[in-house]
């Protein structure tokens, strides 16, 4: 059960470790507020992760923990 209700127009990420490794939580949420159909938007963040993990010297959630 879900600590809090889902309200209309809220989006749920559903994510793996290529993505959270390579993406900050604000990274992430920018990427998803600019709307569009789920296909869309998962192929925005699928690119922009590895985009990053490509990157000798991106900053990542991986690389600072």
């Amino acid at each position: 059960m879900l600590p809090w209700l889902p309200a209309a127009g809220d989006v749920i990420c559903l994510a793996t470790d290529g993505v959270l490794d390579n993406l900050f939580d604000s990274q992430l949420a920018e990427l998803l507020s600019g709307g569009g159909d789920a296909t869309a938007l998962a192929n925005g963040v699928a690119s922009r992760a590895r985009k990053v993990s490509l990157s000798r010297t991106a900053e990542t959630p991986f690389s600072v923990s």
